[in-house]
């Protein structure tokens, strides 16, 4: 019974691994050694799986569920990815039973994993060192496209952060943010768009990507309510996430409209003040982490934006005082 018992955990286990890219070409046998070295764990969904500063123990396959990886900054944490059935994490446990974490780590919903621990792979590098070799590259090539998107994700953090750290005016924030974005999400297009809720108006502080301006007659306003994409994010105060799959015909009513788009909205407490849309990303659709990053830089420059408004609302008041108040 215990052997059978045993049996049927094996088989489920080498299913489980066959979800993981790195495992393609594999032998059966190899998945099976494998197999033998993991430990399956299960967290119930909002459960903190590990914090940063604690000791990275163990490799983790996620096998169902999503874990979101964040670092806290101040008092509030950013999320630096989620990670899906299919994906790891955790792998410098295998080389430095020493390390700590640098982020920490949330069960999204109730989530199961595959550990492997630093003395579970050491185990097996003893029993077949050629194929713990090969299982540590697939994983170091996997990390190095990770990085490259961490990077790609740091540098657009660190030009928003450079570009909120100094007073510029708010059409300058706007035309540097959409740039620094550019350079990582690859969209053809882009707006960076104000909202003024009183006045019922979507002011279009910046473009990129437009050779030729889709609004009627160059008007950069237009009206809030009425709009089916930027006036449904600042309806809503939520991303907008549009593929062709799930476009609307109403939504092409706008001129500036694609059936490819991810806008967030950029907020004031509770209060959508802005948005920052992308269209038509080159050679493939709009992906979580584009969302994750683009959410992150919107708080990143809520309040610079607000001062910015502010700024020019001031400037707008003394141009009108100095053209219709008359000395005596």
């Amino acid at each position: 019974m215990a052997k059978s018992t045993l049996q049927e955990q094996l088989v489920s286990l080498k299913k489980a691994l066959s979800l993981f890219p790195i495992m393609e070409g594999l032998s059966d046998a190899q998945i099976s050694l494998l197999a033998e070295y993991l430990s399956p764990l299960h967290y119930p969904q909002g459960k903190v799986i590990f914090e940063q500063g604690t000791r990275r123990d163990s490799l983790l396959f996620i096998t169902k569920g999503r874990l979101s990886v964040y670092k806290e900054f101040g008092d509030e944490p950013e999320v630096f990815a989620v990670l899906h059935p299919g994906e790891f994490c955790c792998e410098e446990a295998l080389s430095d039973s020493e390390s700590v974490h640098s982020k920490s780590a949330q069960a999204l919903d109730n989530l199961e994993v595959l550990s492997l621990s630093h003395t579970a792979f050491h185990a097996l590098a003893k029993e077949d060192a050629p194929f713990a070799l090969l299982l540590l590259g697939r994983i170091m090539k996997t990390i190095a496209e990770r990085l490259h998107h961490a990077d790609n994700k740091l540098v657009t953090l660190y030009h928003t952060g450079r570009i909120i750290s100094i007073t510029l005016p708010l059409k300058e924030i706007g035309q540097q943010i959409l740039s620094a974005l550019h350079e990582v999400v690859k969209a053809r297009r882009s707006l960076f768009a104000i909202f003024s809720h009183n006045n019922n108006q979507i002011s279009i502080i910046a473009q990129h990507g437009f050779a030729v301006s889709p609004f009627v007659n160059g008007d950069q306003n237009l009206p809030l309510q009425e709009d089916p994409v930027l006036g449904f994010i600042a309806k809503n105060k939520s991303t907008m996430l549009i593929t062709p799959s799930n476009t609307t015909p109403d939504m092409h009513t706008a001129a500036y409209a694609s059936d490819s788009m991810l806008g967030v909205p950029i907020m004031q407490e509770d209060n959508a003040i802005g948005a920052i849309l992308m269209l038509d990303k080159q050679g493939e659709e709009f992906s979580i982490n584009n969302t994750i990053l683009l959410e992150i830089v919107a708080r990143q420059i809520a309040g610079a934006i607000v001062e910015a408004n502010s700024q020019r609302k001031l400037r707008e008041e003394e141009e009108l005082k100095q053209v219709y108040i008359r000395p005596l």
